[in-house]
């Protein structure tokens, strides 16, 4: 099932995460990928354990929590903190699925994800598949 949820986040709150991701330190994604997505993600992440990734991510959590669409499609028990992807020219994450348990950061702690959530920070009709997203 799909759900859209448009204006998550207020103008002020993109701009906000934009600035602070465009100055941000990228490392390489596959570094987040399991088996199989390591063979064909091929894209640039916000370190998971950076300031600025828990710093945006509690934005974000904030701003899924207090939509009432998020809670009453997804039903949260829990929600990971957001990863922060960027799509240079040329990269693509090719066919895969996702990895359904994740390790929460900053604990020796795995609990099963069966959502996915995709944010997008530009408008629809700008985007290109080029520019930065938030994956939880």
């Amino acid at each position: 099932m799909l759900v859209t949820i448009p204006d998550l986040l207020s103008a002020d709150e993109v701009a906000h995460i934009r600035q602070t991701l465009e100055q941000s330190h990228w490392v390489d994604g596959r570094v987040s990928a399991g088996n199989q997505g390591i063979k064909v993600k091929h894209n640039l992440q916000i370190p998971v354990d950076s300031e600025e990734a828990r710093t945006l991510g509690g934005i974000i959590l904030q701003a899924l929590g207090r939509n009432a669409t998020y809670s009453s499609a997804a039903l949260p028990l829990r929600v990971l903190p957001p990863m922060f992807n960027r799509y240079d020219e040329g990269m693509t994450f090719g066919a895969h699925v996702d990895g359904s348990i994740r390790t929460v950061p900053g604990a020796s702690q795995y609990i099963r994800t069966d959502v996915s959530t995709t944010v997008f920070l530009t408008p629809p009709e700008d985007y290109d598949g080029g520019e930065l997203f938030v994956q939880d």
